[in-house]
């Protein structure tokens, strides 16, 4: 668990200047939070004195919230999100705003504006994205938390290769408001930590309706920490031995026949499933489709005149509109907006089958949960790529983009290190049916337990 009293001692004020200092050439963080002028009324101090450091897309009011764009610079909001003030008002404080891809589009960590964020543990290779700056101060112990946003995989992934726990839990039970919307039918505020305990207290923490969040619910559990011992429970573990094809990499197979193994003889029954992978096989794409078109009528507003960077001055809208996306957006972003126009306005009608086939794979995974307590499948299907060797766009590999499907149906999904080894890191995902965190938390604690042995 977080230590508090490690931190007590810390006058964080001085760390979080020095880390910014020390932290200039790996662009993990954009710039430092002054705690001080968020006067937020305390109401426990579950995580009294704990740092923590925030993706640059959660809205901090006075405070410069960029998303990583250069068409957001200056930019500072009127507001501070949700997660951010429960956070605070739990005795926690935060340091620092992390680095992501830009406006959260991307999965690698290298179309920052300010700069890519490379593996902590060998800057040849990749630390994930669209999180990689909150992924990387955890992973390299500058903070013991850090907050991110997950819209198909950019915490989970992420914390696969660098060793850590990445979590996102059901989707609704956390507030989004502050949060920037990239696609609100998949964003889900996410976070880092070192273990899975850190991780079930956070969400006792930020669980809970929000009136400011139109897509808010109720959670049917709580008491994540308390109860997350499995105590004489079994559980059923689905598998897919199916997707065992599609992995690359020798030691992430064996890790997840290691994980099996554990809960095996811990007693737990291990169920084969044969889903129709050919659904499957189209989540990258319904995914690229429908992400694409939401996060291209969400960022509407980002015109240049509105707020940020007004590019150019006293000219007509048309030619300065055209001036600040020209400029202001990277070709990550600009190539998913004309992604977004081809399925709105294609012949084919892509977006409404998009929809459909959409449908068709949350009715899939959702079978398959519904007979089971949990399922179990690697995290990534090999270790952390080099920068000059990716391959983003592999639809064919199902287990590739296995993590977007907790995203599509909004289930709670979390990734669990099994060998911790930097850059060359293995994990499993544990996921369930929505509103079961509870259960997600318990194996994962369980199997964190098991693995330590």
């Amino acid at each position: 668990m977080f230590n508090k009293e490690k931190w007590k001692k810390i006058n964080l004020a001085f760390y979080r200047d020095e880390v910014i200092k020390s932290k200039k050439e790996d662009h993990s963080i954009i710039e430092a939070i002054d705690f001080t002028k968020f006067k937020i009324e305390k109401k426990s101090q579950l995580l009294d004195g704990i740092p923590f450091g925030i993706k640059d897309n959660f809205s901090l009011e006075d405070t410069n919230t960029s998303s990583a764009s250069k068409i957001l610079k200056g930019f500072k909001p009127n507001y501070t999100s949700t997660v951010f003030k429960k956070l605070v008002s739990n005795g926690a404080i935060p340091i620092l705003k992390t680095n992501l891809d830009e406006l959260a589009m991307g999965g690698t960590g290298l179309t920052s504006n300010h700069g890519p964020v490379y593996n902590p543990f060998n800057k040849e290779h990749i630390a994930g994205g669209s999180s990689s700056g909150s992924n990387y101060i955890v992973a390299d112990g500058t903070v013991p938390f850090s907050i991110g946003s997950d819209t198909g995989d950019s915490v989970r992934k992420p914390a696969a290769y660098t060793g850590v726990i990445g979590y996102k839990p059901t989707w609704g039970i956390v507030s989004r408001y502050g949060l920037f919307d990239f696609a609100p039918t998949w964003d889900t505020v996410g976070w880092f930590t070192n273990n899975v305990k850190e991780s079930a207290l956070l969400l006792d923490v930020l669980q809970g309706y929000d009136s400011l969040d139109a897509s808010s619910l109720h959670s049917t559990d709580k008491n994540f920490l308390e109860e997350i011992n499995l105590e004489n429970e079994k559980y059923k573990i689905s598998i897919i031995p199916e997707l065992e094809k599609y992995i690359k990499d020798d030691e992430v197979r064996n890790d997840y026949h290691k994980a099996i193994d554990l809960l095996k003889k811990d007693g737990h029954e291990i169920i084969e499933f044969k889903p129709n992978l050919k659904i499957f096989e189209s989540t990258l794409i319904v995914y690229r489709i429908v992400s694409s078109l939401e996060a291209f009528t969400c960022n509407s507003n980002l015109t240049g005149f509105l707020f940020g960077n007004n590019f150019k001055k006293d000219v007509g809208y048309l030619e300065g509109l055209n001036e600040a996306r020209t400029k202001g957006f990277n070709y990550e972003v600009k190539k998913r907006f004309l992604w977004s126009q081809e399925a709105r306005y294609s012949k084919e009608k892509y977006y409404l089958k998009a929809l459909k086939i959409r449908r068709l794979i949350n009715d899939e995974i959702n079978k398959i949960l519904e007979k089971v307590d949990v399922l179990l499948i690697p995290t990534t299907t090999d270790l952390s790529s080099n920068i000059n060797n990716l391959n983003t766009f592999d639809s064919k590999n199902v287990l590739n983009n296995f993590l977007t499907i907790f995203n599509s149906n909004g289930s709670p999904s979390l990734s669990l290190p099994i060998t911790k080894k930097g850059h060359q890191s293995t994990s499993v995902n544990i996921s369930s049916l929505p509103f079961q965190d509870k259960k997600v938390f318990k194996l994962a604690n369980r199997l964190e337990e098991l693995n330590e042995k």
